[in-house]
């Protein structure tokens, strides 16, 4: 519902302007023809006269599909709300609505044409690999200035997720940019799998039109989660297959393709914080970290690069690393023991000091008691009487 009504606004938005139209091959538009009359509460029919054909809307209120056309009758809003599909260089030029009253009264017409978009458009598929639970950012290229959205095919639908004017929703975020808009999804999951479109809404007119389309593949990968302490060492492994590319690296940040390289097989030294060692009869990295502190708390992946622009690096694994505390957390834990193994000491001189006082206590009684029999002995019966 929430995606329907931001659908809603998007094509609104301007209904009274140009009747122009700009579109991608390959991609998809979507337009509304407004009732020329709105005193006329229902029309008999609607036509969309096409270069290639003529489409009709006989119902009201319910999705008709014509092929790769796609007719809504909104008798409540009073328009006639139009999916064009797979846009192809035949469909481009004229295009017109007619509103027919009855079968018999010539029809009202709103004229509409449909250039092609030579600036923006993206006439290929961009396939997007990313693995469950990373982050991974799409790019989207537009040079105008105007509403921009993405969406999710569902059906012959595009279900809006984000547009300029809705920049957050769930773990999808939208950034504009220079060259157009940054589309971030974070803890990727299988759902996300699927055909995305970037596309923009023109500040003047009642249609929005797809530019790129983004087959977003998500691929199951290997987490492996560790924790330890300031100033320890870790070492972790990490497998690959057989035709990997040879320049293995690992490189630390939520996206794995835009992740800062840290070290690689041809820059590794095996001195200093971190280094890889490749096993290639074993397919097996081995990922040395040294010294560890809080700052090295993070997302590490573990990958191969290749110098092929049209193949994206290949990654094996994915590391969630937790250091626990920091410095000053050391240094204070390390007096805290210190200061433990004094106040044990302390107290363990203080107990054998008060058991050497109290044994030299009851030997003193002794020897008193044994003085006084000496002193005063036990009197004879004879003594007694006299």
């Amino acid at each position: 519902m929430k995606s329907f009504l931001l659908l809603v606004i998007l094509l609104m938005e301007g209904s009274e302007a140009s009747s122009k139209m700009k579109g991608c091959l390959n991609g998809w538009i979507e337009f509304i023809c407004g009732y020329n009359n709105t005193n006329i509460t229902k029309y008999h029919m609607i036509d969309v006269v096409t270069p290639k054909e003529t489409l009709r809307s006989n119902q009201r209120d319910e999705w008709e599909n014509k092929g790769k056309w796609f007719l809504y009758h909104d008798t409540t809003n009073q328009h006639l709300r139009v999916i064009f599909k797979q846009l192809q260089r035949e469909d481009f030029g004229k295009q017109q609505c007619q509103f027919h009253g009855d079968s018999v009264s010539a029809p009202e017409i709103t004229e509409l044409e449909l250039d092609m978009d030579d600036d923006n458009c993206q006439h290929t598929t961009f396939n997007h690999t990313t693995y469950t639970t990373a982050q991974t950012t799409i790019l989207c290229t537009d040079k105008g200035n105007r509403v921009r959205f993405f969406c999710k095919d569902n059906g012959f639908i595009c279900e809006d997720i984000l547009s300029t004017t809705v920049k957050s929703n769930g773990s999808f975020s939208l950034t504009d940019n220079n060259s157009g808009f940054n589309m971030s999804i974070s803890d990727v999951s299988s759902q996300d799998a699927g055909v995305y479109w970037c596309g923009v809404k023109p500040n003047q007119g009642n249609y929005r039109a797809a530019l790129q389309r983004i087959q977003l593949e998500v691929q199951n990968i290997s987490v492996i989660k560790r924790s330890s302490a300031v100033g320890q060492t870790l070492t972790y492994w990490c497998s690959y297959p057989e035709d990997a590319p040879v320049n293995k690296f690992i490189c630390k940040g939520e996206d794995p393709y835009v992740c800062e390289q840290l070290v690689n097989i041809s820059t590794n030294m095996k001195t200093g914080k971190l280094s890889i060692e490749d096993d290639r009869e074993e397919r097996n990295i081995t990922v040395t970290v040294r010294n560890l502190t809080a700052e090295d708390t993070g997302t590490y992946w573990c990958g191969a690069g290749t110098s092929d622009e049209k193949r994206r690096n290949q990654l094996f694994n994915k590391l969630v690393l937790t250091v626990a505390g920091s410095q000053l957390a050391a240094v204070t834990a390390t007096v805290v023991r210190v200061a433990a193994l004094v106040v044990v000491n302390i107290l363990i001189l203080f107990y054998t000091c008060s058991k050497i006082r109290r044994n030299r206590r009851e030997k003193q009684k002794s020897w008193d008691r044994g003085y006084a029999e000496v002193q005063d002995p036990p009197r004879r019966p004879s003594q007694e009487l006299q």
